[in-house]
């Protein structure tokens, strides 16, 4: 700060100007697919502030800045800048705004069920084991469960153990709830025929082969193949969709009556569901059927109407698959009908018996209505759930 003035030939009159220092400060974002920086390029006076705008694509949110800036509401404030700065804010992914989240909030979870001898009409969310040992959260009643994905509205059964969400097909929300009308299977004279992959054979062990598709695994595949790219990478291909086909009352055979376990539990008896699954009768294709015991958990009840559970009902009030019964992936006999032994599955009913669980030859009409799970990191990005507000959302 000293300043010379040389050799001086005359008097001189003249002033000093005074500027404040001034410093760029330059702000970048770690990762632009998950948030990006407005203003980030300024120039500041010695020992002002600079105001940062933060904004978080969808899913994500701020975590940090190594700018020693204080954020609030997405507003980063650098203060007090004595020097240049570069410096960069970190965002990363929002699990509170995940479709599993956001419904587990929406419904706190009450805990397992005590009993499932009898409708339950409650609307909640509720705990089970699944499969592989991992709590699954799932729904009752007729919550606002419904979600918009891949041009059509859908209701979640649950929250798969793994944090995938589980989903069924309620098309437009109205009574075409289904993709199609045919049998389960084009056969019912062999037990294999239950079976979603199935081969023939003289025994179970042999059934379980799995080298032929059931004719509704086939719509359903028929379906699924028509989904594009973009909506395929919202699914998770890795969860298990359950055909079980154990057998806990009699043996099995050709040319006997025996029930499937699905059929003990629920057609003798009214005991709880599961979720447990034998590993030749757990399938991962990306797609299946709603399971006889995601009905029981949903509040159904063999030969028992409930008409006010979700699975049932439209957005309108009404049923969600119009005149038609849908077909389960649960077996639950091979038994003698009419003049023969034959196949039995789990079905819903809906003329006479709304809302039922009950069972029907393999070989009669029903209407298909997929199921498919999305993955755990889908996010939601509006709605709330209802038949008119579903749940949108975007995978990032």
């Amino acid at each position: 700060n000293t300043m010379t003035i040389s050799n001086i030939t005359a008097a001189k009159t003249c002033t000093v100007t005074y500027g404040i220092n001034q410093y760029a400060v330059t702000v970048t974002s770690t990762d632009t697919n998950k948030g990006t920086i407005s203003n980030g390029s300024q120039t500041i006076n010695h020992g002002s502030n600079a105001t940062i705008t933060l904004s978080p694509k969808a899913g994500y949110k701020y975590s940090s800045n190594n700018c020693g800036g204080t954020v609030s509401t997405n507003t980063m404030t650098i203060s007090n800048i004595t020097s240049a700065k570069t410096c960069t804010v970190t965002f990363v992914f929002d699990e509170s705004k995940t479709l599993a989240n956001t419904i587990k909030t929406a419904y706190p979870s009450r805990g397992a069920r005590s009993s499932f001898n009898a409708v339950y009409t409650t609307t909640a969310m509720h705990e089970i084991a699944d499969y592989d040992g991992k709590t699954s959260y799932y729904l009752t009643g007729n919550p606002n469960n419904w979600v918009s994905f891949a041009g059509k509205l859908w209701r979640i059964i649950r929250v798969n153990g793994d944090g995938s969400v589980r989903l069924l097909y309620a098309g437009t929300g109205g009574e075409d709830g289904y993709i199609g009308i045919a049998p389960y299977n084009t056969r019912t004279n062999h037990p294999a025929y239950v079976g979603w992959k199935y081969t023939l054979g003289g025994s179970l062990a042999a059934n379980r082969e799995n080298s032929t598709v059931s004719n509704a695994y086939s719509k359903v595949k028929t379906w699924y193949d028509t989904l594009s790219s973009t909506d395929k990478a919202y699914i998770n291909t890795n969860a298990v969709y359950c055909n079980d086909r154990n057998i806990t009352s009699g043996r099995y055979s050709t040319s006997e009556n025996f029930y499937y376990a699905g059929g003990t539990r629920f057609n003798i008896n009214k005991n709880a569901p599961t979720l447990s699954c034998h590993a030749q009768d757990q399938f991962r294709d990306g797609f299946g059927l709603m399971t006889a015991d995601e009905v029981v958990m949903a509040g159904g009840l063999y030969g028992t109407n409930n008409a006010s559970a979700y699975y049932y009902l439209n957005k309108d009030g009404g049923s969600a698959t119009g005149i038609y019964c849908w077909i389960t992936m649960t077996p639950c006999s091979f038994r003698w009908y009419t003049d023969g032994l034959v196949a039995h599955m789990f079905y819903v009913a809906i003329s006479g018996h709304i809302g039922q669980l009950d069972s029907i030859v393999i070989v009669g009409n029903s209407s298909i209505r997929p199921v498919v799970s999305l993955k755990s990191t889908v996010l939601v990005t509006g709605g709330n759930g209802t038949g008119n507000s579903p749940y949108t959302l975007v995978n990032p």
